[in-house]
């Protein structure tokens, strides 16, 4: 039997706003950016896990059409 393998698109575009030394610092950064009403999560990054990154997320709603360039006439 074949399993049907369903395709899962992304969602969320993540981009990386700054990198901070303590979950605090993220943290308390995450917060102010939550305010502002933006889709946030934190991550590890680094050397064993040691340091910690925020991204925010912007949603892909529709795909994005390829633009056609104009052939220059001679």
């Amino acid at each position: 039997m074949e399993e049907e393998v369903k395709h899962n698109p992304q969602k969320f575009k993540w981009n990386k706003v700054g990198i901070y030394d303590t979950f605090a610092d993220a943290d308390e950064k995450r917060n102010a950016l939550n305010e502002k009403g933006s889709l946030t999560k934190i991550r590890r990054c680094g050397e064993e896990g040691s340091r910690f990154k925020v991204l925010t997320g912007e949603s892909i709603d529709k795909p994005k059409t390829k633009s056609k360039k104009k052939e220059k006439k001679k």
